[in-house]
């Protein structure tokens, strides 16, 4: 393939996964609301840890409402401690 055509082929691909993250984002905002700020769940399968915070601020976006978690284990941090989880009455590894 010929790096032009890697270029459009990489760039409608591009194009279309915003189009899904824009249409997810606005269905998650939606259920966001919802539930309300302060909101928390875990995911069994992977025992990370989810709350409904209040936006910090973006640089691209402004979203009112935003989910933090726990860091996965290949992460170095979450944007939810895991002492705040566990806090929250969860047990995270």
């Amino acid at each position: 393939m010929l790096p032009n055509e890697k270029f459009l082929e990489l760039a409608k691909k591009y194009e279309e996964a915003k189009d899904q993250m824009k249409a997810i984002r606005e269905e998650l905002d939606l259920v966001m609301k919802e539930l309300g700020e302060g909101y928390n769940c875990q995911d069994h399968k992977t025992m990370l840890v989810y709350q409904i915070a209040k936006q910090k601020g973006t640089y691209v976006h402004f979203h009112e409402l935003e989910f933090v978690r726990t860091k996965k284990e290949s992460e170095r941090a979450g944007s939810l401690s895991k002492k705040d989880a566990e806090r929250l009455g969860y047990v995270v590894p």
